[in-house]
């Protein structure tokens, strides 16, 4: 679960290059961060609840045959076919929409360097 943006008092963010490149986003990006610094509407937190989540890989006969093989690349690309979409993606997407802050989606997701 991240963290979601107060609507009431969201507004642009500056966040440390760090959070820019671990996350893999461009400077030409940088303009659609958002964060909400908090306000009376969210008691001061920042937050409006949480958005989910989560990884879902339905194992069919082309999944299976890559796990059988061991081909880690194979398997990547089948997946994403089938519509197997990455936590630390859904993390990105929230983050350009501006529903969540850059630095929540390293908190929550960045998992070191592993593709």
């Amino acid at each position: 679960l991240v963290r979601r943006n107060c609507p009431h008092c969201v507004g642009p963010d500056l966040p440390a290059a760090f959070y820019m490149e671990r996350l893999s986003f461009d400077l030409s990006e940088a303009a659609r961060f958002r964060r909400s610094h908090g306000c009376l509407e969210c008691g001061f937190t920042g937050t409006d609840g949480r958005i989910p989540l989560f990884e879902v890989l339905e194992l069919n006969r082309d999944i299976r045959r890559c796990v059988a093989v061991g081909n880690e690349s194979e398997l990547r690309r089948v997946a994403a076919r089938s519509g197997y979409v990455p936590v630390l993606s859904q993390a990105r997407e929230h983050v350009l929409a501006g529903d969540i802050a850059i630095d929540e989606a390293y908190r929550t997701c960045y998992f070191g360097d592993v593709q």
